[in-house]
């Protein structure tokens, strides 16, 4: 067998069969190259894929928190309204039904007045 470019046949008698072989020093590497490039694309891949796989977590993750903060956002805007507004429409009812009397009882006073 020869090396650096050449390339080399070995013929070989086994018994009854004569078995020929060939090798090409330049193809070899050619074959070497291709298999760590295409080792090297695995892992690239592989990595992609792991990096895949997180960024859709993180996606989930942040799509889950965006609609927990939408859910508290609108529970926001339909809270109740607040002590000082229902003591204002108290007073101002009270108020108007005060007024009211008033004016009731002093039209009945006229009324039996008259």
């Amino acid at each position: 067998m020869t090396r650096d470019g050449r390339s080399a046949v070995k013929v070989e008698r086994q018994g009854d069969q004569i078995k020929v072989t060939g090798r090409c020093d330049s193809l070899a590497r050619e074959i070497e190259w291709y298999e760590e490039w295409n080792w090297r694309a695995e892992q690239r891949a592989d990595s992609l894929a792991c990096e895949l796989i997180e960024t859709k977590t993180e996606l989930i993750e942040a799509l889950e928190a965006l609609a927990t903060a939408q859910y508290e956002a609108e529970c926001e805007t339909r809270k109740p309204p607040g002590r000082l507004w229902a003591l204002l429409s108290g007073y101002v009812a009270g108020l108007a039904t005060g007024i009211f009397l008033t004016f009731l009882k002093t039209t009945n006073k006229r009324q039996k007045d008259v």
